[in-house]
């Protein structure tokens, strides 16, 4: 059963998918790790929490609407399930760099800088 759902989360977050599709799986990964690297090692304005968590559950609204478009058959259950599981896998990537290396890596610092540069875009208009 979970073998059945790390497969599918494999096919379904696959890197190597169309290039023609700048793909909302892969933003939906980027906001993944942002998010861990945040808590981890940041300590963000409400305001600038506010923003990022709209932005955050936009685009994970269009990746559930994405992995159902690729697997028509999926179920919502499972589509849940799938980014959970993608979810967990990354914040323990992260949690293990941060763990290994500290908050000052490059690869978490560059994800530091992707989340600064994402609160001020703002991607949900204001209410």
């Amino acid at each position: 059963f979970l073998n059945k759902y790390l497969l599918l989360l494999t096919l379904l977050l696959s890197t190597s998918a169309s290039a023609q599709q700048t793909n909302v799986l892969e933003i939906y990964k980027h906001f993944t790790l942002m998010s861990a690297a945040v808590d981890k090692c940041l300590k963000p304005s409400q305001e600038q929490l506010d923003i990022f968590k709209e932005n955050y559950e936009h685009v994970s609204s269009l990746a559930l609407e994405e992995l159902k478009r690729r697997k028509s058959d999926i179920t919502d259950e499972q589509v849940n399930n799938v980014l959970q599981s993608g979810t967990e896998t990354l914040t323990l990537a992260v949690t293990d760099v941060v763990d290994k290396e500290g908050c000052k890596a490059d690869q978490i610092q560059d994800l530091l800088k992707s989340f600064k540069m994402q609160v001020d875009w703002e991607l949900v208009s204001p209410h």
